[in-house]
């Protein structure tokens, strides 16, 4: 997420057109400050909106959206707009900002750390220590106690549907290396209520074809290959869809 230093930049003065818009429905009574790319940049960019207090100017909200990525030109318009992301703010009474966040990695392995609840008095400083889980834990929660073999990683996704951006329940999805789809060395696995799967034990450095079967009906395969932390990456497939 962009923060307040790319916000103010000259470069990102020079490369977005800024508008101002006045919010409806569950946005009414904001004000919104929208950020666009130029035209024919020809990069990876980001646009979105900064939303306002329409009376007191006070920050509310910030909505990104991410532009020209050649990896969702694929997926429906619909789904396209929710990859992005949200930064909300919260204002103290001496005038300092709260920024709420969220981990990405926790949040794609529905995982919600436990709040730290601190009492302080007026005039008088607390001292708290938060932690995020570290990378085995996490695999081990995700993969429900699994002991991960060397050399192997997990795949966290969802399926959705083409036609309308909607989770899929209950989707097989099978990723296959080593061979054909019917030879390969292979998991599977189903996905949960809100289409989401995790598939545990897949290999580094080794390309896979991930494919989701929906209501019987086989989607595009789509391959991909894990790195090891701090190795160059290589892209993730966009959601399946049929």
């Amino acid at each position: 997420m962009p923060d307040s230093e790319v916000l103010l930049s000259d470069l990102f003065l020079d490369t977005h057109c800024l508008t101002v818009v006045s919010g409806k429905d569950e946005d009414s009574g904001l004000m919104g400050l929208v950020f666009r790319h130029l035209e024919n940049r020809g990069v990876t960019d980001i646009s979105g909106v900064l939303w306002l207090d329409e009376k007191s100017a006070r920050l509310k909200r910030l909505d990104v959206r991410y532009e020209n990525m050649p990896a969702l030109d694929r997926v429906r318009s619909r789904v396209r707009n929710q990859i992005g992301g949200q930064v909300v703010f919260e204002g103290l009474p001496t005038g300092a900002w709260l920024v709420r966040y969220r981990t990405a990695l926790l949040d794609s392995l529905g995982m919600t750390p436990a709040p730290a609840h601190v009492e302080t008095q007026a005039g008088e400083e607390a001292l708290v220590q938060l932690w995020v889980p570290s990378r085995g834990d996490l695999i081990e929660v995700a993969c429900e106690g699994q002991v991960a073999a060397e050399g192997s990683a997990l795949i966290v996704g969802t399926a959705l549907s083409a036609e309308d951006g909607q989770p899929h329940p209950d989707a097989a999805v099978q990723i296959v290396w080593d061979g054909s789809n019917e030879g390969g060395r292979r998991l599977r696995t189903k996905t949960a209520e809100d289409g989401s799967f995790t598939i545990c034990g897949v290999p580094l450095e080794t390309p896979v074809r991930v494919r989701v079967f929906i209501r019987g009906e086989l989607g595009p395969a789509e391959t991909l290959r894990l790195s090891r932390p701090g190795a160059s990456t290589h892209p993730a497939p966009p959601p399946q869809r049929l």
